[in-house]
Order: structure tokens, then C-alpha cells, then sequence
């Protein structure tokens, strides 16, 4: 797929490349063009040197965060940090944050009372709530309380590379806002 040149399309791509220069781009990510910027250089349309600011910024940064100490990965080691207790606990703290809260109406929470609660899930892996002692339901009608997770909505785009974001408008189609609306009349929705 050739890259996007927004209203830029009547540049050539070596001018357009120099512009990106210009501005002071010191990395083209996902760029498979790099004989453009061999090419500017042969031509002399910059310096080679030109091209030392971007490269030292970038190795800076790179020794900074020590990526260069150690070029050999010991594996059990690298073990080690992955299962880290410390680490994990450090991830899932850092999830909880992300939560919003959008409506608590009766100050329904936090939940108190729920050894007779019945909780219908759908989007969240229910064994984590049956290991808590929890009685998960098959259908929003018998539940007392619905746990959902949703996925944002979006509009699917053809071509290269856009099928792989989402993009667009983020109102969900009708046959979700039915299921929703449905989910919400049958038992409190958290």
C-alpha cells in the first residue's frame, strides 16, 4: 500500500521526505522506503551528517534505558521477571485504576450483601467470580446483577491498513443497543 501523503500529494516523494526531515521526524516507523533517504543523501540534497542528529538522539535513548549493557538475554532470568509476583500485582493495580464508574445509583456500590446475589456475566470470564464463591446465572433474568464488558464500537474500513483500528463513530449499531437496553431492564447493570 503506498503511504498516505495528505495534502501533500503534489510533492514528489523525495520532497515529501525532505519535508518530513524538515520538520524533524528522527524515526519512520513501519517505513519500507529507506532508498529515499539514501537517495536525498547521494544527491546532496542533505548531508550525510544531517542524518547524525536524529541517530544520536536515538542511540541516546537507547543506552539510557540500558538496552546495550547486556546483548546476551538470559532466559531464566527473564523468566523470573515475567512471573514476578511484585510485577503482576503492580499490572492489575495499575487495570483497577482504569475502570469507570458511571452511574452508582441507591449506592448499589460497593456490593456488601451478596451471598444470595445471582450474577449474570457475559464479556468477563465467569470462573473468576464462581472461585470467589459467587453464583453466576446463564440469563440476565434470573440475575440480580449483570457484569458486562463491552467492546467499543466502530466502523470497519477496507483497504491496507485501517481494518486493523478502529476508527469512526463510536455509537453502537441498534442490534447492541437492544441487547443492552434488554440487559439493563432485567437486572441492575454494573
Amino acid at each position: 500500500m503506498p503511504a498516505r501523503a495528505w495534502d501533500v500529494e503534489y510533492l514528489t516523494e523525495l520532497q515529501r521526505v525532505m519535508r518530513v526531515l524538515n520538520a524533524g521526524v528522527d524515526q519512520f516507523v513501519g517505513e519500507q522506503r529507506s532508498e529515499l533517504i539514501v537517495e536525498l543523501v547521494e544527491t546532496g540534497i542533505i548531508l550525510e551528517e544531517r542524518l547524525d542528529i536524529p541517530v544520536r538522539r536515538l542511540l541516546r535513548q537507547k543506552f539510557l534505558l540500558g538496552l546495550f549493557d547486556n546483548l546476551f538475554l538470559d532466559p531464566d532470568a527473564a523468566e523470573q521477571v515475567d512471573v514476578n509476583s511484585y510485577f503482576v500485582r503492580l499490572g492489575t493495580e495499575a487495570q483497577r485504576k482504569v475502570y469507570t464508574l458511571l452511574k452508582n445509583e441507591g449506592e448499589i456500590l460497593p456490593l456488601r450483601y451478596l451471598s444470595d446475589a445471582k450474577f449474570y456475566v457475559e464479556g468477563v470470564n465467569s470462573t473468576l467470580l464462581e472461585e470467589r464463591g459467587l453464583l453466576v446465572v446463564t440469563t440476565a433474568e434470573e440475575a440480580d446483577f449483570a457484569l458486562v464488558r463491552l467492546q467499543a464500537p466502530y466502523e470497519p474500513r477496507p483497504g491496507g491498513f485501517e481494518p486493523a483500528y478502529h476508527a469512526g463513530s463510536l455509537e453502537y449499531n441498534a442490534t447492541e443497543k437492544a441487547h443492552q437496553a434488554k440487559s439493563i431492564r432485567q437486572c441492575q447493570l454494573l
